[in-house]
């Protein structure tokens, strides 16, 4: 659990200072068959095994590369949606992007993200 406080207070170091940031470090998280075939910001329909993610500051249709820290894969992903809204989350992502990076099995993890192309 200190890991990931510590996590915490670097991804709040990364929001605090604003959207047009490159890349940001904190906990990722993953929502899946619940909102299946749901609208999102985007106006578009939420599809679990597409490479979408939710992000609470970046513009809409942004590219954004998610790495978990814990093993270091990444993958990358569309911002099509606004969230996570739990303190020190920086970003959830669909259930396609969560098992790329090993973060299905476990729910949550250290992430960062780095901004690939904006829109």
């Amino acid at each position: 659990m200190r890991r990931y406080l510590g996590v915490l207070l670097v991804g709040l170091a990364a929001l605090a200072t604003g959207p047009a940031e490159a890349y940001q470090q904190g906990i990722a998280s993953w929502y899946g068959s619940r909102l299946e075939g749901r609208r999102m910001a985007n106006g578009e329909r939420f599809y679990r095994r597409a490479p979408y993610c939710a992000h609470r500051s970046l513009p809409l249709g942004t590219r954004i590369q998610v790495r978990n820290l814990d093993t270091r894969k990444a993958a990358t992903c569309l911002v099509t949606d606004r969230g996570p809204y739990r303190i020190g989350r920086i970003v959830d992502v669909s259930e396609a992007v969560a098992r790329r990076i090993g973060l299905r099995s476990v729910g949550i993890a250290p992430a960062r993200i780095i901004v690939v192309a904006r829109r």
